[in-house]
């Protein structure tokens, strides 16, 4: 009789910690959901703000309200989005964090792709573009950046006449055919027809920034400091947050033997991007110009 009471005592316990069981793993999958729920919900905020042009809104929420450790079944994709919203409120260091860390983000984020590659065009980092255009040599949609970057890949090689042949492969129009013309100024052998290269391109598009650096780079190949002192000015003028503007025009004005402007331009570009590079430069720099007695 003892016995039968001490199994249905046992059952009893058994039938407890059962339900016990069921329950807590019933709370814990409503937890988890509405976790999810939450985590999702932000994101969609974030989206939204993104797509009615409040990018940097929607960076703040992303960067924010980001959860320690998102679960393993969430469906979207947090990185990709926060790469969309620093891009396009240029926030220009986190998007380098982001794409220098996590490569698979370039691969479906053109933009991006785009914005880096000439990025390490500038820098010179061959090996490190050279990737980025192979991946997108078939599925690019921007056909004229592409060729833009390709093209400045072969002039930076001293691939002068490859630069040219890939240049007059198509025509375009607006922004796009000054870009083409400034380029073919700068692979041409014929002063003249290079001035006439670089004035119809200024004419086509005298407000974007990556054509007044283009014709920098054009003018100062020239010789024509003063021209192209101006021109980069108007770089970093038009777009302030992109430190790869500041960092030219610093680099012009040290190439000048300027270092106090140098400096100060480094500076203000710290300022305007954030970027540490610009930091480090203007460190340096003043290290240097101190040590040969030049106060600033």
């Amino acid at each position: 009789m003892n016995g039968k009471r001490l199994i249905y005592a046992f059952a009893i316990l058994l039938a407890f910690v059962g339900i016990g069981s069921l329950a807590y793993f019933a709370w814990e999958a409503q937890k988890k959901a509405a976790q999810l729920r939450g985590f999702l919900a932000i994101y969609e905020e974030a989206e939204n703000k993104l797509n009615t042009g409040e990018a940097p809104t929607a960076l703040q929420i992303l960067n924010t309200r980001r959860p320690a450790s998102l679960p393993t079944d969430f469906p979207k994709d947090w990185d990709a989005l926060t790469l969309r919203a620093a891009l396009d409120a240029r926030r220009y260091p986190q998007v380098e964090r982001l794409v220098s860390t996590q490569r698979r983000l370039l691969d479906s984020n053109e933009d991006a792709a785009l914005w880096w590659a000439r990025t390490l065009m500038h820098r010179r980092e061959s090996t490190m573009w050279t990737p980025i255009l192979d991946a997108w040599k078939d599925k690019g949609k921007q056909t004229a950046q592409w060729l833009f970057i390709a093209a400045d890949a072969a002039m930076v090689e001293g691939r002068l006449e490859q630069a040219r042949e890939k240049l007059e492969e198509q025509r375009f129009t607006g922004s796009e055919e000054a870009q083409r013309r400034l380029r073919l100024a700068m692979v041409t052998s014929d002063p003249e027809a290079a001035w006439a290269e670089h004035s119809a391109a200024y004419t086509n598009a005298p407000n974007a920034p990556d054509t007044r650096l283009m014709a920098a780079s054009f003018l100062e190949s020239q010789g024509r400091t003063a021209l192209a002192r101006r021109e980069y000015v108007a770089a970093a003028v038009l777009e302030p947050q992109n430190p790869l503007y500041w960092d030219r025009l610093g680099a012009y004005y040290r190439r000048a033997n300027a270092l106090p402007q140098a400096i100060g331009t480094w500076a203000e570009g710290l300022g305007r991007t954030e970027d540490p590079r610009l930091w480090w430069r203007a460190w340096f720099w003043q290290r240097m110009t101190r040590d040969r007695g030049i106060e600033l």
